[in-house]
């Protein structure tokens, strides 16, 4: 039933999967660019950057751990 369907409409077919194709490749293409140009500022700042980077928010009240309670330790239950 189905492929009747594809069948009796060919060019509307053809068309979509023209647009996953081009839509496929755009998002490739897109993707390869923007790992290149990181990789091209990476090597251009070199390795002497900070890895990490914290908000100007954390940076001054830094970062808090959540602490259980000492009566809620995890069980061996899942």
């Amino acid at each position: 039933m189905a492929f009747d369907t594809v069948r009796t409409n060919k060019m509307r077919s053809a068309l979509t999967v023209l647009g996953i194709v081009i839509g496929i490749t755009a998002i490739v293409g897109m993707t390869a660019l923007i790992r290149g140009f990181d990789q091209s500022v990476r090597d251009l700042l070199g390795d002497d950057r900070p890895q990490h980077h914290l908000h100007p928010a954390l940076r001054h009240h830094g970062l808090r751990q959540r602490r259980r309670a000492p009566g809620l330790a995890r069980s061996g239950r899942t």
